[in-house]
């Protein structure tokens, strides 16, 4: 009856041990994961001056997150009216497609928007205009060819 004792009790001792290791493998794979998904998450800002004494600013603040893009996009020209908003869309490789939803004379806009990465910066595709509307629209003959500089993000 001693031996069946000391055998269950070292049996439960063995068993006890074996899963204070399991638990602490599992929460060190939950640490990786936690630490690789956060590794895909990103901040990048950038900054276009343009104009008489490059007194037209426009910022660019992205959060790039597994691929879906969100942030503002501000483009103040000086003693004009200003294009304020915020931008979602998708990262594919290093380009970022998606819609500027912006304010300029009290009125809710959109405008469908293409950014390449380069480098330490950013290229945005031009626009064109539509005939039909007279609005601003991305064209078969939009190249990236308005540049940014990366900026430190606040």
């Amino acid at each position: 009856m001693k031996n069946i004792s000391i055998s269950i009790s070292a049996l439960i001792l063995f068993t006890a041990c074996n899963s204070n290791n399991q638990q602490d493998r599992i929460s060190t794979d939950s640490i990786s994961t936690n630490d690789s998904l956060q590794q895909q998450t990103s901040e990048l800002c950038f900054q276009r001056l343009e104009g008489l004494s490059n007194q037209d600013t426009s910022t660019i603040h992205l959060i790039i997150d597994n691929g879906k893009v969100s942030g503002d996009f501000n483009h103040i020209p000086y003693q004009k009216d200003s294009r304020k908003g915020t931008l979602k869309g998708f990262k594919n490789a290093d380009i970022i497609q998606g819609v500027w939803t912006f304010m300029q004379e009290g009125m809710i806009d959109t405008l469908s928007v293409e950014f390449k990465l380069s480098g330490n910066g950013l290229l945005q595709k031009t626009f064109g205009v539509d005939k039909n509307t007279g609005r601003q629209k991305l064209t078969d003959t939009s190249t990236f060819s308005i540049p940014y500089k990366k900026i430190d993000c606040d």
